[in-house]
């Protein structure tokens, strides 16, 4: 069968299948095109979300001269987002500045656990880490996705800041013990991580014996 044939076959069926559509050459973009053209425009919020998301200032500023709620979430395939969570995980720093200098919560955190800081923790944007920092989000929220990527800098940073305990350094003495990174756990241990048996184990596990050798010493 042809090219030709082909297509002059497909623009027989569409043809029968949607009104309206033609077998001229063009013809059956017809009904598409109408489609397209009469689709309803974004609604406001997504309009918001979508001017976030490519980093439009004066859009978003002017939503906000408007009235509109800084802290209006998206909520979406199981996810509850604010605007600034968005604009981390997209690496808009611009935006982010913009965005806690008009009051965007730092501290909020969706019902999944996820907070601004932690999505810049797993983007590992340093400036964004740093400016989050700078309007008190809380610094143990990117410890294990630095642990993690290996993003010692980050790590540094975030340890300035934090009162470590069981709670928000476990996952990543573990993940550290896992991995090796034998810096990190030195780093996490000396800045007031309390020894974990869990890393221990994991360690002796993984083969990684100066690891080990180091919880112990915090034991």
């Amino acid at each position: 069968m042809t090219k030709q044939l082909r297509f002059t076959l497909l623009i027989l069926v569409m043809s029968l299948l949607i009104p309206g559509c033609s077998s001229t050459d063009q013809g059956y973009l017809t009904p598409i095109n109408s489609i397209l053209r009469n689709s309803p425009p974004l609604d406001i919020k997504e309009q918001w979300f979508q001017a976030i998301r490519y980093g439009d200032i004066p859009i978003v500023q002017q939503f906000l001269t408007d009235g509109w709620d800084i802290e209006t979430k998206l909520y979406a395939l199981g996810s509850c987002d604010t605007g600034l969570m968005i604009a981390c995980y997209y690496g808009l720093y611009d935006m982010v500045c913009f965005l806690l200098e008009n009051g965007a919560d730092v501290l909020f955190k969706s019902p999944s656990g996820f907070t601004a800081m932690k999505i810049a923790g797993s983007q590992s944007d340093s400036r964004i880490i740093s400016i989050l920092l700078l309007f008190e989000a809380e610094p143990t929220d990117c410890l294990l996705n630095v642990c993690k990527y290996g993003y010692r800098d980050h790590l540094v940073i975030a340890l300035a800041e934090s009162t470590l305990d069981d709670v928000n350094s476990t996952e990543a003495l573990i993940c550290s013990a896992y991995l090796g990174r034998y810096d990190f756990l030195n780093l996490l241990l000396a800045n007031g991580a309390p020894y974990n048996e869990n890393a221990y184990r994991v360690a002796i596990e993984q083969g990684h014996t100066t690891c080990a050798e180091l919880l112990l010493e915090y034991k």
